[in-house]
Protein backbone atom coordinates (compact mmCIF):
# COMPACT_ATOMS: atom_id res chain seq x y z
CA UNK A 1 0.00 0.00 0.00
CA UNK A 2 2.43 2.69 1.20
CA UNK A 3 6.16 2.29 1.21
CA UNK A 4 8.55 4.08 3.50
CA UNK A 5 10.45 6.86 1.76
CA UNK A 6 14.04 7.77 2.45
CA UNK A 7 15.05 11.12 3.90
CA UNK A 8 16.48 12.10 0.50
CA UNK A 9 13.18 11.32 -1.26
CA UNK A 10 11.27 13.38 1.29
CA UNK A 11 13.70 16.31 1.00
CA UNK A 12 13.50 16.28 -2.80
CA UNK A 13 9.72 16.16 -2.65
CA UNK A 14 9.58 19.16 -0.34
CA UNK A 15 12.02 21.14 -2.49
CA UNK A 16 9.97 20.43 -5.61
CA UNK A 17 6.61 21.34 -4.09
CA UNK A 18 5.07 24.60 -5.18
CA UNK A 19 4.08 26.90 -2.34
CA UNK A 20 0.32 26.83 -1.87
CA UNK A 21 -0.97 30.04 -0.30
CA UNK A 22 -3.77 29.58 2.25
CA UNK A 23 -7.13 30.81 1.01
CA UNK A 24 -10.58 31.59 2.26
CA UNK A 25 -13.60 30.25 0.42
CA UNK A 26 -17.07 31.71 0.74
CA UNK A 27 -19.62 29.05 -0.21
CA UNK A 28 -21.99 29.38 -3.16
CA UNK A 29 -25.00 29.66 -0.89
CA UNK A 30 -23.46 32.35 1.36
CA UNK A 31 -25.16 35.73 1.28
CA UNK A 32 -24.05 38.71 3.37
CA UNK A 33 -26.35 41.71 3.19
CA UNK A 34 -26.71 44.61 5.63
CA UNK A 35 -25.19 42.73 8.56
CA UNK A 36 -27.13 39.49 7.99
CA UNK A 37 -25.27 36.37 6.84
CA UNK A 38 -27.34 33.50 5.43
CA UNK A 39 -26.20 30.13 4.11
CA UNK A 40 -27.61 26.74 3.09
CA UNK A 41 -24.34 25.01 4.02
CA UNK A 42 -22.50 24.16 7.24
CA UNK A 43 -20.51 27.18 8.41
CA UNK A 44 -17.26 27.33 10.39
CA UNK A 45 -16.24 30.80 11.55
CA UNK A 46 -12.57 31.15 12.43
CA UNK A 47 -12.39 34.94 12.23
CA UNK A 48 -13.73 37.92 14.13
CA UNK A 49 -17.22 38.69 12.87
CA UNK A 50 -19.73 41.37 13.83
CA UNK A 51 -23.16 41.47 12.27
CA UNK A 52 -26.83 41.39 13.18
CA UNK A 53 -27.67 37.77 12.36
CA UNK A 54 -26.24 34.48 11.09
CA UNK A 55 -28.89 32.18 9.64
CA UNK A 56 -27.82 28.68 8.61
CA UNK A 57 -31.28 27.12 8.49
CA UNK A 58 -30.95 23.53 9.73
CA UNK A 59 -27.19 23.37 9.08
CA UNK A 60 -24.30 23.43 11.56
CA UNK A 61 -22.59 26.62 12.73
CA UNK A 62 -19.24 26.43 14.53
CA UNK A 63 -17.58 29.43 16.18
CA UNK A 64 -13.85 28.64 16.31
CA UNK A 65 -11.43 28.93 19.19
CA UNK A 66 -9.43 32.02 18.23
CA UNK A 67 -12.24 34.34 17.25
CA UNK A 68 -14.99 36.58 18.56
CA UNK A 69 -18.41 36.51 16.91
CA UNK A 70 -21.12 39.06 17.68
CA UNK A 71 -24.45 38.27 16.00
CA UNK A 72 -27.59 36.26 16.71
CA UNK A 73 -27.28 32.70 15.34
CA UNK A 74 -30.01 30.41 14.00
CA UNK A 75 -29.01 26.91 12.93
CA UNK A 76 -29.63 23.20 13.35
CA UNK A 77 -26.55 22.47 15.46
CA UNK A 78 -24.53 25.33 16.96
CA UNK A 79 -21.11 24.75 18.52
CA UNK A 80 -19.27 27.53 20.32
CA UNK A 81 -15.59 26.98 21.00
CA UNK A 82 -14.39 30.61 21.14
CA UNK A 83 -15.98 33.91 22.23
CA UNK A 84 -19.58 34.63 21.28
CA UNK A 85 -21.93 37.55 21.96
CA UNK A 86 -25.58 37.20 20.94
CA UNK A 87 -28.55 34.87 21.16
CA UNK A 88 -28.55 31.32 19.77
CA UNK A 89 -31.58 29.38 18.52
CA UNK A 90 -30.92 25.82 17.35
CA UNK A 91 -33.48 23.34 16.04
CA UNK A 92 -31.33 20.36 17.11
CA UNK A 93 -28.64 21.16 19.69
CA UNK A 94 -26.20 23.65 21.17
CA UNK A 95 -22.74 22.72 22.43
CA UNK A 96 -20.58 25.12 24.47
CA UNK A 97 -16.97 23.93 24.81
CA UNK A 98 -14.92 24.44 27.95
CA UNK A 99 -13.00 27.17 26.11
CA UNK A 100 -16.17 29.08 25.19
CA UNK A 101 -17.09 32.50 26.51
CA UNK A 102 -20.77 33.13 25.79
CA UNK A 103 -22.85 36.22 26.54
CA UNK A 104 -26.45 35.76 25.43
CA UNK A 105 -29.52 33.58 25.65
CA UNK A 106 -29.57 30.06 24.18
CA UNK A 107 -32.54 27.96 23.06
CA UNK A 108 -32.58 24.36 21.76
CA UNK A 109 -34.07 20.94 22.55
CA UNK A 110 -30.64 19.67 23.62
CA UNK A 111 -28.00 21.86 25.29
CA UNK A 112 -24.57 20.68 26.43
CA UNK A 113 -22.33 23.01 28.44
CA UNK A 114 -18.86 21.74 29.30
CA UNK A 115 -17.25 22.28 32.70
CA UNK A 116 -15.31 25.61 32.85
CA UNK A 117 -17.40 27.23 30.11
CA UNK A 118 -18.04 30.90 30.84
CA UNK A 119 -21.73 31.54 30.16
CA UNK A 120 -23.91 34.51 31.01
CA UNK A 121 -27.51 34.41 29.83
CA UNK A 122 -30.70 32.41 29.97
CA UNK A 123 -31.27 28.82 28.84
CA UNK A 124 -34.52 27.70 27.25
CA UNK A 125 -35.26 24.13 26.18
CA UNK A 126 -37.59 24.03 23.16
Amino acid sequence: MFRARSVDELANGINNMAYVKPRTTLGKSLNFNQGELTTDEDLVIDCNFAGSKINAGTNTVVVGLSCTVSADITGGVVEIIGTYNGNITASDSIYLANTAVVNGDIQAPLIRIEKHTRFQGQISYS
